[in-house]
């Protein structure tokens, strides 16, 4: 770019002899991937179960699937016929999918989660919370 200088010191550029700067990136449309869907199904009571509690190791799920922590819930054999292999949204852990089933006592027989947590204080009762099917 040529400047010439006006006798005040305000710089002015020559358009005409100016050279065309690098090539500008072409408009990129950005995306973003939508909210999942959920659909309510209940207030359930959660409890917990970790490798300690099985021998010292992760166990086969009734899925054939190895239990993985903060991911794998147990549900009533009867829920797991319905949600066997979907993602449930449980409100104040996260998102799990339900690979295995089981019986925990002192709960309504088809309104209880079992989470596969690092550590867990074995056949603890916590309080109802919000189940969500994940759609999608």
């Amino acid at each position: 770019m040529i400047l010439g200088f006006l006798a005040a010191g305000v710089a002015t550029l020559n358009f005409a002899t100016a050279k065309p700067g690098p090539p500008q990136p072409e408009p990129v449309e950005v995306t973003t991937e939508a909210e999942p869907e959920m659909e309510l199904i209940g207030e359930w009571t959660v409890t917990e179960y970790c490798a300690k509690c099985n021998s010292g190791s992760a166990h086969q799920t009734a899925s054939g699937k190895r239990a993985e922590e903060w991911f794998t819930a147990a549900v009533s054999r009867e829920n797991y016929k319905r949600y066997k292999g979907c993602r449930l949204y449980v409100e104040g852990y996260g998102t799990f999918e339900v690979q295995d089933w089981g019986s925990v006592h002192g709960c309504d027989k088809n309104k209880w989660i079992d989470l596969y947590l690092p550590t867990s204080k074995h056949n603890r009762v916590y309080d109802e919370v919000k189940v969500y099917l994940i759609q999608g």
